[in-house]
């Protein structure tokens, strides 16, 4: 009967401590689930993160004045940190634009064409090359050349926030 007694002892206390391994296997997968769910988490706000602050250093890469020379005028772009490019030709100013980085590109909103979208050389000159350019009535402007500026003064801001 004491052998019984013990046996049976035994068989409880046994059962007890595999649910009590269970019970510690489970809570160990539990927190190793959840730092890989707190580890991904993390990854994609860093990646975010990331990728905003690439594109402000871009796109303060862009402030700044840009000359060029077009059909035998200098033309100047201007940069600012409010979002506003202004335009001149041969120092007068010609004109305001919008402007924001988009995929890399410098797109500018004008009022009489949809936009015109130059690109970011690694040399720090802008390239305006497209060439297929519509105004808002969907008439094409003719094939233009590829026109090059190269920036002469950087961190152009003004007091306006954008």
């Amino acid at each position: 009967m004491k052998y019984i007694t013990l046996i049976i002892g035994l068989l409880v206390m046994g059962c007890g401590k595999q649910e009590q391994t269970d019970t510690e296997r489970l809570e160990e997968e539990n927190r190793k689930l959840k730092a890989q769910l707190e580890s991904k988490k993390l990854k994609a706000e860093l990646e975010v993160e990331n990728k905003k602050l690439k594109a402000d250093l871009l796109r303060l890469s862009v402030l700044g004045e840009y000359e060029g020379k077009v059909d035998g005028e200098t033309d100047k772009m201007v940069f600012l940190d409010n979002g506003i490019n202004e335009y001149y030709t041969n120092g007068v100013k010609c004109a305001e634009y919008e402007w924001k980085i988009v995929d890399g590109e410098i797109h500018v909103s004008t009022g009489i064409y949809q936009g015109a979208i130059l690109k970011i050389n690694k040399d720090g000159s802008i390239t305006w090359e497209e060439s297929n350019f519509k105004k808002k009535s969907n008439n094409p402007i003719p094939t233009q050349s590829l026109f090059i500026y190269q920036q002469t003064q950087t961190q152009y801001t003004n007091n306006i926030s954008h």
